[in-house]
């Protein structure tokens, strides 16, 4: 979706493109276990657009967790593949973290979260392009 497009729609229509296009990348990860775990994290998010179940505090965490957050098991990526779908796998967990703390009225953000804004869909543009997102 061009970068207009997104900027005209509404924030849950924001957060379900996301969520929509990152979990159609799922199936291009290398491993299983990637695969799994970004559903789990995806999943998590629709329960939060759907049902506002979880928070933004939730959602963060598996951003951010030292063993088994998104943002590491990124880091220890091999392909540059995988690493582009992670890109949008935590560009959309962390945006949906980001309006589910909104959604609370939170006043203070943790600080990867507060730097969250729309424009987040430049970068997730251009990592799903070197996915071959235009594919999909």
């Amino acid at each position: 979706m061009d970068t207009e497009k997104f900027y005209a729609l509404n924030s849950y229509e924001k957060v379900e493109h996301l969520l929509k296009t990152s979990e159609n990348l799922i199936p291009y990860f290398s491993t299983k276990e990637y695969q799994s775990y970004a559903t789990f994290c995806i999943e998590a998010c629709w329960n939060w657009l759907k049902n506002k179940e979880k928070d933004g505090e939730y959602l963060y965490n598996l951003l951010d967790d030292e063993s088994e957050g998104l943002v590491s098991i990124q880091y220890s990526a091999k392909l540059d593949k995988d690493n582009n779908i992670w890109s949008c796998i935590i560009d959309a967990v962390a945006y949906t973290s980001r309006k589910a703390y909104e959604a609370e009225e939170t006043r203070y953000f943790p600080e990867p979260i507060a730097l969250v804004e729309d424009s987040i869909i430049e970068h997730f543009n251009d990592c799903l392009n070197q996915v071959g997102g235009n594919m999909l």
